[in-house]
């Protein structure tokens, strides 16, 4: 006999197992995707090995966003409690998009630092730590008593 506990216990102890796997993982994850993001914005000239024509503001976007929800994934232990996190990494976030921007005009490197670049990065930052929080809103609703949408009566 198969008892709606049982079924709970199963979708409950499945996803902390996936939970514990991606924070795991996130670290290494982590670790690639930052080098490939200080190595891949410090390339000299990347025009001619990746044409950006017109506004590259999407690519500070989309790159920051990774970033900052890789390092909320790391650093997260605990459904609840993330406000000193949410800053922390959102400011760690920003100083390094500022610090990249800085870098990039030392000799050699021939990029240019951009306000708008480190605007985009940040923004970045802040919806990928957005999407974190919802993530982890959906992933512990029924822990808090919340009854999503699509759940079960």
């Amino acid at each position: 006999m198969h008892d709606d506990r049982d079924a709970k216990t199963e979708t409950k102890s499945s996803w902390r197992a996936r939970l514990l796997f991606a924070h795991r993982w996130s670290g290494v994850l982590l670790a690639a995707y930052a080098i490939a993001l200080l190595t891949g914005t410090h390339i000299p000239n990347p025009e001619g090995i990746f044409p950006m024509e017109g506004n590259d503001k999407w690519l500070h976007f989309c790159a920051y966003f990774g970033l900052a929800f890789l390092i909320a994934t790391w650093r997260s232990r605990t459904p609840t409690g993330y406000i000193k996190l949410t800053v922390g990494v959102w400011l760690a976030t920003a100083l390094i998009g500022a610090t990249d921007e800085l870098t990039q005009q030392l000799p050699g490197i021939n990029r240019h630092c951009d306000f708008a670049d480190w605007i985009a990065d940040s923004s970045g930052s802040a919806c990928g730590l957005l999407v974190w929080h919802l993530l982890r809103w959906a992933l512990f609703a029924e822990r808090r008593g919340v009854k999503l949408q699509n759940d079960a009566v």
